[in-house]
């Protein structure tokens, strides 16, 4: 009798519990249907960042001008021909536009703010512009034994910059103007001989040479950030090495045609166009 009075006890409070925890439960359900629900939101968007140091190299065509200008001062030359001698030796003046292979490293650094980038780079290169050129021998005037002829060449092999940097970021793609300081190495030299017909040394020799190191540069390119380190580019410079200017006095015997004691000047102007593409790794 007390056993069944006790299982009876048992049965009737596990039942109890069990519409408690029941009760609860949908009580729960329902104030959670209730609660207004948190929106997604979706993390940042991470943006790519050009700040930082890179070196890389970079190879391409270099395209130069050598713009020459050249007059002659015959102090005692007085004859009708002279003037026809001087105008023949100015118009022989040799303008080369040598072209080649350009190549060499690069270094740099960029500092980004929102999406300007400002930087600072330099670059050492190798350039292949060298030329020679000649001329003559042409007579001064028909019927006249005085005649000139000359021999000359260019050469540069060393085109180095150290330039500003301002540019506009699109995420990965970089595009950017640049300008700055210029080097160069190139050297121009001429040999301008006249020689007649009775006279076999030559009556007026001279020995020409202008040289330029510094200049300047301006120019741009599109930079793109293939991975967080590597980078390919294109670039074209613009490089204005200004005008170098020498005087030459005769070297040659002089004792005719109205050659002695006579003179020679020489201008030149120096420019260099080049086109190139890079690879820059950043640190």
């Amino acid at each position: 009798m007390l056993n069944e009075v006790f299982f009876r006890g048992l049965i009737v409070k596990k039942l109890w519990l069990t519409g408690v925890a029941f009760t609860v439960l949908i009580a729960g359900s329902a104030m959670a249907a209730d609660m207004p629900v948190k929106a997604y939101r979706a993390p940042p968007p991470v943006y790519f960042s050009w700040t930082g140091l890179y070196i890389g190299v970079n190879a391409g065509g270099a395209f130069a001008k050598v713009s020459a200008d050249q007059s002659i001062f015959q102090p005692q030359c007085d004859g009708p021909i002279c003037p026809e001698g001087a105008a023949l030796i100015a118009a022989s003046a040799q303008s080369p536009r040598p072209r080649g292979f350009t190549g060499g490293a690069q270094a740099g650094y960029n500092l980004q703010f929102n999406n300007w980038v400002f930087g600072l780079e330099t670059d050492v290169n190798y350039a292949s512009l060298g030329r020679s050129f000649g001329f003559g021998p042409v007579l001064v005037a028909p019927g006249f034994p005085k005649q000139t002829l000359g021999v000359g060449s260019t050469s540069e092999s060393l085109l180095a910059t150290v330039r500003g940097r301002l540019g506009v970021a699109f995420d990965r793609l970089l595009a950017y103007a640049t300008g700055g300081i210029a080097f160069t190495n190139e050297r121009y030299e001429e040999t301008i001989a006249v020689t007649t017909a009775i006279q076999a040394a030559p009556i007026g020799l001279f020995n020409l040479s202008t040289s330029r190191n510094t200049g300047w540069v301006v120019g741009g390119g599109v930079e793109y950030a293939a991975t967080t380190w590597w980078r390919v580019k294109v670039e074209y410079l613009h490089m204005d090495f200004g005008s170098a200017t020498a005087t030459a006095f005769n070297a040659g015997v002089g004792t005719t045609g109205g050659m002695t004691g006579s003179s020679m000047a020489l201008s030149t102007r120096l420019t260099v166009d080049v086109v190139r593409a890079g690879v820059n790794y950043a640190f």
